[in-house]
């Protein structure tokens, strides 16, 4: 500890006086405690100085708003100021509404004298007995010339082969083991086609949507049906069914259309 009159080291930290000038000497403890006071009272009394300069600021605000607010409002304004002088252009409209009033009148006047001269004009024509006309004679038109019948040209419909056997319900029973000759397809007739389509889905267990087609392979004895039409891929068709199959779809399309 030092002393804060001379500036000599004090050996004795709990001494109350300096053993050198006799300064009264303060603990550090003290010492802190004496500049926290300090420093709060200086802050309070910043603290009420800005109070003073808000509350010393508030009745000018105030008067300033009672003043904008009297001069937008016209009301107030024109009883404390006198009345309020009509725009000129407000009496400029009224006259020129006026002059255009007035030219209007005599136009309908004139219009309601005309609509009765034009009826009285009416009625004298309808008195006078109006000249008879010829009677026109309607033109006699010539009597249409019989239309020759065209002869309806028959359609040809396209010869369509019907297979006569089947092997065990099968159209072409070994339609999975080679490929079929256009020969062979171009015989059959659509329905025909389409059965030899379908059996060789039917062979792989396929499980046919429309229900006279499943019951049709549901009685034959080789079907058994295990796969949903959902479910089922082309992937499983050998070579063979996969070119057949293209090659009979062509064939029904061709024929449909």
């Amino acid at each position: 500890m030092y002393c804060p009159n001379c500036k000599k080291q004090i050996s004795d930290p709990d001494a109350a006086f300096c053993p050198v000038c006799g300064t009264k000497m303060i603990s550090d403890k003290t010492a802190r405690e004496l500049q926290k006071a300090a420093a709060y009272e200086e802050e309070e009394s910043g603290g009420r100085k800005l109070l003073n300069v808000i509350l010393f600021l508030i009745p000018f605000f105030m008067a300033a708003a009672v003043i904008v607010f009297l001069l937008l409002n016209d009301g107030i304004r024109t009883r404390l100021f006198g009345e309020k002088e009509e725009p000129k252009e407000t009496h400029e409209t009224f006259v020129q509404a006026e002059e255009n009033k007035e030219e209007a009148e005599p136009e309908v006047v004139n219009q309601g004298q005309a609509a009765r001269e034009e009826e009285a004009e009416a009625k004298e024509e309808e008195a006078e007995p109006a000249p008879a006309e010829e009677e026109e004679k309607p033109e006699e038109t010539p009597e249409p010339a019989p239309q020759e019948e065209e002869e309806e040209e028959e359609e040809e419909e396209p010869v369509q082969y019907e297979i006569v056997t089947t092997t065990n319900g099968q159209v072409f029973p070994d339609s999975s083991q080679r490929y079929l000759s256009d020969a062979e397809i171009s015989k059959l007739g659509l329905k025909q086609t389409q059965y030899a389509i379908n059996e060789i889905y039917a062979r792989h267990g396929y499980i046919f949507a429309d229900e006279s087609m499943r019951s049709y392979y549901e009685s034959l004895n080789w079907y058994q049906g295990t796969i949903s039409s959902a479910n089922f891929s082309d992937s499983v068709f050998n070579d063979y069914e996969y070119e057949n199959v293209a090659n009979l779809g062509a064939h029904r399309d061709e024929l449909a259309n």
